[in-house]
């Protein structure tokens, strides 16, 4: 699956996230907020987008910026990253292991963009949905402001044996 933000509230993926595969990786081309020092976030559905959680302590994360590592973070969204420009987009990978097992559904991630407070490069690296339930839905939004443009594209990931 695949979506193409154009002045976007919200890119959602409600369908493709099941049993089939093991590991989701959906892979983020570009996302350019229309606002500038805001924060992307995901997050997770349990009942294929009709809700999504966003609770305040419903997910952590932890980011590291120039070999220095965040504490981890308890929110209402699971943050993937800041822009301090909507001129500046932000791209990579999020990794979504085991969605239906109907554990905590742990997230890697390995994002690229320039931080909002220091300007310098940052790369996201983990995230956590603390609820054991199946994900069957992400949503990705920013804190402020639509998502201008960009893509994120979805891939179940099998394992061979």
């Amino acid at each position: 699956a695949s979506g193409t933000a154009a002045a976007s509230a919200t890119l959602d993926f409600t369908t493709g996230i099941n049993s089939t595969y093991n590991c989701y990786a959906l892979v983020i081309d570009s996302l350019l907020p229309v606002t500038s020092a805001t924060n992307l976030y995901m997050r997770t559905s349990t009942d294929g987008g009709s809700t999504y959680d966003a609770g305040a302590s419903d997910y952590g994360w932890a980011k590291s910026a120039n070999d220095n590592q965040s504490n981890d973070n308890a929110d209402s969204e699971m943050s993937l990253g800041d822009s301090s420009s909507n001129t500046r987009s932000l791209s990579g990978i999020v990794y979504v292991y085991s969605p239906s097992a109907a554990l905590p559904c742990n997230v890697i991630m390995e994002l690229s963009y320039t931080d909002s407070v220091s300007g310098k490069a940052v790369s996201t690296n983990r995230g956590i949905r603390f609820a054991s339930a199946n994900v069957d839905a992400v949503r990705f939004l920013y804190s402020s402001g639509n998502i201008n443009t960009g893509d994120i594209y979805l891939y179940g990931i099998s394992k061979t044996s």
